[in-house]
Order: structure tokens, then sequence, then C-alpha cells
């Protein structure tokens, strides 16, 4: 697996390399490149300033000399003695007064001396048409004055100049020092060739003297003439092949020009030496920039080393291993955090091992609750089938009544029936959806009923049941009475079942009377002789799903939800649920309420069981019953008529939205019918103006209460459950025909 620091130093080092060291190394070439050729230049300004001013110093006062005396001699008339006499006069003067000219000759058309300066008879009549001076001014037009010619003679230079003069021409000597020679200040710079040319693109001088006499760039000279006296000329042109560049100037006062000229292999040469010299810097940096980054990926690795040991030690498992990072700030902050994760880590593996602990357990005691439940609903579901296949054959003599049979069956309709109930509630106190419909509640007339009701439940287990409530009169609160009727049913249910002698007890008491406040503390206890909590539950007693044991073969029934569901409607109730005593002598639950007063009681009987005669129900009253499943439409219908009413039993949508235009007094609805339910149903009876009067009773296996807020949004004005409590169904349907019903 390849290192993350050694490829985040090549990362590092190649975008240095590409992102910052070439575009600085190209920067760097093209400002060398430039400050070349602007160094070349300058060097070329210079060359051509030098040469120009020596050669305006030596040679312009000649010149100008030159041709003054040519001026003079044209007007003198050589023929006779007087101009003769008057010519020679002038060399004369012009020789004493000059420093530097030492002897002038004045020749004719073929170059024959005519007269000489200082006078000499051996010079007069000599042919200086072979001097290099006369040839080239002979070759010369315009006002093209002769090349010079230099003899050295000793530390000085001798040069001949020859000057046009109408059909002669003058021949002048002149003598200047060594030093002060016209191309003697290139002689120190390489690469470079400067010469002087004539108008007729000879060379005059030339840094190569066996280039003198050339002719080369005589197509060049009208344009450095044209661009002006002081302006430099720069072009490109080929010499022997090779590119060359090429600056010139005219020199003012002459007519020459001074070219400074070089090859491209001249010019590429100092470019090539400022990009060998960038290049080298560039390697310098590049190498000296591997070398840092070996150093620092070095560096990093040994200060990363310890930690990433320490980690591979905890990935082991061994969390006592330690970093020994004491040297930087921030290395002692990465070990701190890294020791404080594995702490972390350490009390997470002790907290994951405790929950797989607690997860086995629990998925244990899953187990255990399934084949629990399992036997729990079995149980009474075998009573009733097998009541039911007896009920089906003729009774044998000697045993039990078919009444007797058929209120066993009911005891075991109703023990699923719990069993069902509490699983439903468990559900909803899971998910938050309990609920409680406060009413005024005669608190003595409650806890009688109670009372009553599970009187036979204990009296049956062979225990005496002592009820003894100590609460005023007619005292009147508001409170569920179906809700703490379910919880006291829970601990009378728990009490009897786990009291195998002695006695279980109902005690209810005002704790204090707070009159001033419009409220009424309640304390309601149950009492039992029994063996007690078992010691390793007494803590979890209230946990959902927890029993004294858990085995399918134990002796009491229960799925352990009872204590569960009735601490949550305590607190639903406002109230709290606490076990105030247990052990060999016997538990107590106490259930204390804060409620408020209410000034009339109208007691919802916790005996569901127990029907009650209804009256001022008429007796041409018809309700029309919408249910699919036949036997639940077969069981309402045969309720109903028992009962004095007349009815119209439907099983579809359509069916139903057809007899509701018969006008029935009421309707009672399934809202889980098949392809369009209830509630789209009672939607549509709603719209409808001639059923829009009829009320309707929601019939419904979900007793939850998103059924009883979606049947209120749609018109409904009542709700019964599944499984049908007759009380409960004909309550509820009596409320609805007299416009008294409410969800």
């Amino acid at each position: 697996m390849p290192s993350l620091i050694r490829r985040a130093a090549f990362v590092h080092h190649a975008v240095f390399t590409v992102f910052i060291l070439l575009p600085l190394a190209l920067v760097l070439v093209l400002s060398q490149v430039s400050e070349a050729k602007e160094r070349e230049r300058e060097e070329t300004r210079f060359v051509l300033d030098a040469v120009e001013a020596v050669l305006t110093g030596t040679f312009l006062p000649v010149a100008d000399a030159g041709r003054d005396i040519g001026v003079a001699i044209v007007a003198s008339d050589l023929s006779t003695s007087v101009g003769t006499a008057r010519v020679q006069a002038i060399l004369d003067a012009s020789v004493e007064f000059s420093a530097i000219v030492t002897r002038i000759n004045l020749l004719d058309a073929r170059g024959t001396v005519l007269l000489t300066s200082p006078a000499d008879e051996e010079i007069e009549g000599t042919d200086r048409s072979g001097a290099r001076a006369f040839r080239f001014a002979r070759g010369a037009t315009g006002s093209v004055w002769g090349a010079p010619e230099y003899i050295p003679e000793g530390d000085y230079l001798a040069t001949r100049v020859v000057v046009p003069v109408g059909r002669m021409y003058l021949e002048i000597a002149v003598v200047v020092p060594e030093t002060r020679s016209p191309l003697r200040v290139v002689e120190n710079i390489a690469d470079i060739e400067v010469g002087v040319v004539a108008a007729n693109g000879l060379f005059v001088l030339h840094t190569d003297q066996s280039r003198v006499e050339e002719r080369q760039y005589e197509q060049f000279f009208p344009q450095i003439q044209a661009v002006g006296v002081g302006a430099l000329f720069e072009t490109e042109t080929f010499v022997d092949g090779d590119r060359t560049f090429l600056a010139g100037r005219k020199v003012p006062g002459l007519e020459w020009a001074v070219v400074v000229y070089r090859t491209e292999a001249q010019v590429g040469l100092e470019m090539r030496r400022q990009v060998i010299r960038v290049i080298g810097f560039i390697a310098v940096i590049l190498v000296a920039g591997v070398i840092t980054t070996f150093l620092v990926f070095r560096w990093v690795r040994n200060l990363l080393d310890p930690i990433l040991d320490t980690l591979r030690e905890y990935a082991e498992g061994n969390y006592a291993h330690r970093i020994d990072s004491a040297r930087y700030i921030e290395t002692a902050l990465i070990a701190e955090s890294v020791h404080a994760m594995a702490r972390r880590l350490k009390e997470r593996e002790v907290d994951l091992k405790t929950a797989r602990r607690v997860a086995e357990t629990a998925n244990d005691a899953k187990d255990l609750l399934l084949a629990n439940v399992s036997h729990e609903i079995r149980t009474p579901l075998n009573a009733i089938i097998g009541i039911n296949r007896t009920l089906s054959r003729p009774l044998p003599e000697g045993m039990r009544t078919a009444e007797d049979l058929l209120r066993l069956q009911s005891l075991a309709s109703g023990n699923l029936e719990r069993i069902v109930d509490d699983l439903l509630d468990y559900a909803a106190a899971d998910r938050g959806h309990l609920t409680i419909n406060p009413s005024p509640v005669d608190v003595n007339t409650l806890l009688c009923d109670i009372a009553d009701l599970h009187r036979v439940q204990v009296e049956d287990a062979g225990l005496r049941f002592v009820v003894d409530i100590n609460i005023p009169p007619e005292t009147v609160v508001r409170t569920d009475a179906i809700r703490l009727a379910q919880v006291l049913g829970n601990l009378l249910t728990n009490a009897a079942k786990f009291t195998e002698r002695g006695s279980v007890a109902l005690r209810g008491s005002v704790a204090d009377d707070l009159s001033s406040d419009g409220t009424v503390a309640l304390r309601i206890d149950v009492e039992d002789t029994g063996p007690g909590i078992p010691e390793h539950v007494r803590h979890d007693i209230f946990v959902e799903f927890v029993q004294g044991d858990l085995s399918p073969s134990k002796a009491k029934p229960g799925i352990g939800l009872g204590l569960s569901i009735a601490r949550s409607l305590t607190k639903l109730l406002g109230g709290s649920l606490e076990v105030l005593h247990t052990g060999p002598q016997g538990t107590v639950f106490s259930v204390a309420l804060v409620v408020e007063r209410a000034e009339v009681a109208v007691l919802e009987s916790p005996a569901d069981d127990v029907v009650e005669e209804l009256s001022g129900v008429p007796g041409d009253t018809t309700i029309l019953v919408v249910e699919d499943e036949a036997i639940n439409r077969l069981y309402i219908e045969g309720l109903l008529r028992q009962h004095g009413y007349g009815v119209v039993a439907v099983a579809d949508a359509e069916s139903a939205e057809k007899a509701a235009r018969d006008g029935p007094d009421c309707i009672l609805m399934d809202v889980g019918l098949p392809r369009k339910d209830g509630y789209h149903v009672t939607r549509a009876l709603k719209a409808d103006e001639h059923t829009r009067s009829i009320p309707v009773v929601a019939l419904t296996a979900h007793a939850f209460q998103r059924e009883r807020d979606r049947a209120r949004e749609v018109g409904m004005v009542g709700f019964v459950s599944k499984p049908i409590r007759e009380h409960q169904l004909l309550r509820t349907l009596e409320e609805a025909l007299r416009g008294e019903a409410s969800l």
C-alpha cells in the first residue's frame, strides 16, 4: 500500500514544480532574453556613438579643411605662376596650422602629383594612382571622399585621405595617435563586428582589415541616410548564407555610415548563455527542493510513526499503549486526542459488551415472551373452540349445562380480549397515542362497581375480598372512569392471580382535601397477602414484559404488560402508581391522584358486559348496518333486533349509498369496507342533501385515536370498536339517535 506522506510529498513537489518553479523559470528566461536583447541594443548604441565620435572628432576637421582648400584651388588658375603660387601658399598654411596634417599633395585626374606641401621636388611628378585612398576616391561618386589609408609608424597611425576637387584630388596625410583609432573602442567587445561604409557600399574601415574595400551593404546606405542623422536603422539580412542582424547610423558631416552587425549564431550565443544560467538556477532549486522534501518527509514520518504505531495497537485492542510526543505542542495535542479516543473506545467497548449482553438477554426474553403470548392466546382460544365443538353435538348426561358452557366461553373470550387489549394499549403507549376522556365521576360509586366486577374473580380463587372505602359521600371529580377502572382492574387481577391464600383488599381514601383550589387528592390501594415480588425483578416490575417467571410452564397466566400499561395510564390521569410494600407478607400497590372536583356525576360503568335497560328508543327505529363480514353482520343484526330495532344490513359501499336514500334513522358504518372504505362512503353521504342529516356511527377494529380523529373529520358522530361490546353499541346508538353522541 503506498505511503500517504510520500505521495503528499511527491504531489507537493510536483505542484511546486509545475505551478511555481516552471512559471518562474519561464518568466526568468523571457526576462533574460529581453534583457539580453536590450543589452545588445545598448551595446550597439555605445559602439555607434563611440565610433562616430572618433570619426567626427578626427576626420571631420580634415574633411572641412579639404573642402576649403578645394574651393580655393578651383578659384585659382594653375596654368599661371600666380595661381600656382597661391595654391602652394594655401597648402603650406593648411599643413602649418594643423596638428595632425603632415603633408598635402595635389593630384591630377591620373594620380600624378602636381604640388606638395611641404615642398619636395622628389615627390612632385610622381605617380600616386596606385594608392588605395586614390583608387577609392576615383571610384566614389557625388561628394563621397576617399577612404583613409592606415600606415603604422611607431605608436602613431599615418593615414592618407583623398578628397575630390573638381577634376583634381587632394591627398592629405594625417598622423593620429593609435589610441584614437576609430575602431579601437570595439577591440574588447566580443561577438561583434564594426565597419565604416562609404556611399558606394565599400568598407573604408573594418575591425577585420581583410574586409576593407569589400562591397557589401551598398543597398542599405540610402536607407541609413534616409532615417536621418542620429537615428538608428535596424534590419536583418543574409551574409554568406548566415542570417545577420544589422544596425547602422549616418556619420554627421561625412559621407560615411557606421554599421554594427552580428550573425544569428553570435546573437543566440548570449541568449543561450542566459538560458543556461536560468536552467542551472532552476536545477539548483529542483535539487534543493527534492532534498528539502525528503528531509521534511523524514521529519514528518518520524513524528507520525509513534502515532501510527499507537493506532495499530488500538486496532488490536491494546489501549494501554501511549505516545511519547512531548517535543511539539501539535503532536502533544494529537497524542492527547488519540489517548482520549482510546479511553472512549475502551468505554464504548465496555458499553457494547454490556449492550450485547442486554440484547442477548432481551432476545432470550423475547423468545420466552413469544412462547408465553402464544400460550396465553391459545389457552382461551382452545376453550372457545372446544366449547363450540361441544355445543355442536348433543351433551352427554352428567355434563354441565349449555348455559354453564356458554358462561365459561364468555370468560375465555374476556381473557382473550384482555390480552389483545393489553397488546394494543402497549402499542399505543409506546407511540404516545394513549388518550383519556375526563367526565364527572362519583368516586364511591365507581370504586363499588369495580369491586363488584372483580369480586367473583377473587372469591373464585379461594380468597377473601376486602373493600374499605373511606371517601366522603357524593365526592364527584373529573376523571376518565374507564381508564381508572382499567388501572385498578389490572392491579386486582394480578393480586388474585399471584395470591394463593389469604385476602385481597381494595382501599380508598381522601389523602388531602384541597377544596381551596378545587381539587381532591385521592389514594387507592390494592393489597394482597401473596409471596411478594421476586427480588430479581423488583426494580423492573413496571417494565414491559417483565414477570417473576417467563417460562411457558408457569402456573399463572399473563404476558407482563398490565403494570406497565397501568403506570402509563395513571400518569395520563395526572397521578402516580407505586409499590409501597412487598415481601413475604404481601404487596401493596398505591394509586395517588390529584383530580378536579365536579358538580354532576355521570358514571360510565367499567362493567362493559352488564347490559342495562335502555329506554326512549322508538319501536319503529331503523338502523342501516354496513358490514362486509357476514358473521359480524349476522351478529349485529340479531343483537339489534333483540332490542327492538329495525335493521337493514348491506355488505358494500354501493349498497350502503343506495339503502341510505330510503331514510334510515341511523347508520352503523364499518370503516374497513373493500374497494371504497366507510370514510369515503360517509363523506359522500354528507355531501348529499337527502342523506346529510342521518347520523353515522363508525364501526372498526382499529381502536386508536387517529381513527377517532378521522371519523370526526368525515362527519361521523359515534365510534364503536371491535370486538363489539353490547352495552357500548346500544348506548352509542341511543346517543346518536338523540343527537347527544360525540367523539
